[in-house]
């Protein structure tokens, strides 16, 4: 029995961040993370307050994969702070992901650096 692909894509779209919107990420960004992510203080440099559109998160992808990264491996927020529940970690995970890539695939194909060849 083959399945089709759009079934599969709405059994898994909660967990793939297709139901998460950036008003959910914001919700999230406030409740666990803006404590230490906020101001001229904020640890890291990593101000919350520079982004308040996809658009801006976009911007700065390399930031963002770095955050990413550390809300995958349980390093944010930090032992002993208050921290989301796994799913709510995995949405935003998968959101931000997804949402990255857009921005990525956005700009179609940069090819990237040319090679010198020798001609001898």
């Amino acid at each position: 029995m083959v399945i089709p692909f759009a079934a599969v894509l709405l059994v898994f779209a909660p967990v793939w961040g297709a139901a998460y919107t950036f008003t959910d990420a914001q919700k999230l960004l406030r409740q666990y993370c803006q404590g230490c992510h906020r101001g001229k203080a904020a640890v890291g440099g990593f101000d919350l307050q520079q982004f308040p559109s996809i658009e801006k998160i976009a911007e700065k992808p390399h930031i963002w994969d770095a955050a990413l990264l550390r809300v995958r491996q349980h390093e944010m927020p930090p032992k002993g702070a208050p921290a989301p529940t796994l799913e709510e970690r995995e949405q935003f995970a998968a959101w931000l992901e997804s949402t990255l890539r857009a921005a990525a695939c956005a700009g179609g194909l940069k090819p990237g650096r040319s090679t010198i060849r020798r001609l001898n």
